[in-house]
């Protein structure tokens, strides 16, 4: 499948041209990219750092092994295609987009067409608390905001299979129009306490999934770690290039541009520039 998107440009270098240049475009530069099949629409991308971020988040009013009530985004989020302003949280370590998921007490290993799904998994497992808390929150201002999921969830009335218990202190955070999805792991022991988890996304019909990798109802723990899945609408280009040599007056160039968000670039096409020349 080939999509186009319209997209702006860094610029980390410097044309080889004394005086003063001026750039002027004056055409609608478009990028075509060759994808994968249209359910694939995800990255995964561990360039970022664990930072979550809270201001005065809301309390969330939910059971163990219970879905929580509607709540609200705070903008417009695009999951596998569909738009949601709402969402739901299980106590279970995940959230969902669907009312009909459950509470997901049974964790999965994903793709799986049974419920739930249209949801991120945080830290999915057959979770038994003694002791939780999640909160959200919607921080920034149009079209820039943000949506943090905080989950606090601890079990330490030491089970037969690890001494202390086991603790989850993460987020998931949800991004106004880049529709990027964050995961911030600050602590998850599950593996000490024989506890499968599953991190991770899954489309509305449990037809497709993205997992971390290791991390599919499987033993894994994390400190201070990021996970981020970027949809293949998202575009973070650098211009590292361009052809022929520039000369003053109106020309056509090709830019020579890579996507540092991971999806495969395909084809350009050409942008006309302006170059007023300075001594």
């Amino acid at each position: 499948m080939v999509r186009s998107h319209p997209f702006s440009i860094k610029w980390p270098f410097v044309f080889p041209y004394r005086g003063v240049v001026s750039l002027f475009v004056t055409t609608i530069i478009w990028l075509s990219l060759q994808l994968t099949p249209a359910y694939a629409q995800y990255s995964i991308s561990t360039n970022g750092e664990w930072d979550p971020q809270f201001n005065s988040p809301t309390d969330i009013t939910v059971e163990a092994d219970v879905l929580s009530e509607a709540l609200d985004i705070g903008f417009d989020f695009s999951f596998f295609g569909e738009t949601y302003n709402q969402f739901y949280v299980s106590s279970n370590g995940f959230v969902t987009f669907d009312p009909a998921s459950g509470s997901g007490s049974i964790a999965q290993d994903i793709p799986d067409t049974d419920i739930p799904n249209a949801l991120i998994a945080l830290a999915w497992g057959d979770l038994d608390p003694d002791a939780f808390a999640i909160t959200y929150e919607t921080i920034g201002s149009a079209p820039y905001r943000s949506l943090h999921v905080q989950f606090t969830i601890q079990q330490y009335s030491n089970p037969p299979t690890c001494e202390f218990g086991y603790y989850l202190n993460a987020q998931i955070v949800l991004r106004e129009t880049t529709n990027i999805i964050e995961l911030h792991t600050g602590t998850w022991n599950g593996d000490g306490c024989s506890i499968n988890a599953t991190q991770g996304l899954e489309d509305q019909a449990g037809m497709y999934a993205l997992t971390t990798p290791g991390r599919n109802l499987s033993l894994w723990n994390a400190q201070n770690d990021f996970i981020a899945f970027l949809p293949d609408s998202y575009l973070d280009l650098e211009a590292f290039g361009y052809e022929p040599v520039l000369c003053e007056g109106i020309q056509d160039i090709v830019l020579r541009v890579r996507n540092l968000s991971g999806i495969a670039i395909d084809t350009f096409y050409t942008a006309l520039l302006k170059v007023l020349h300075g001594k």
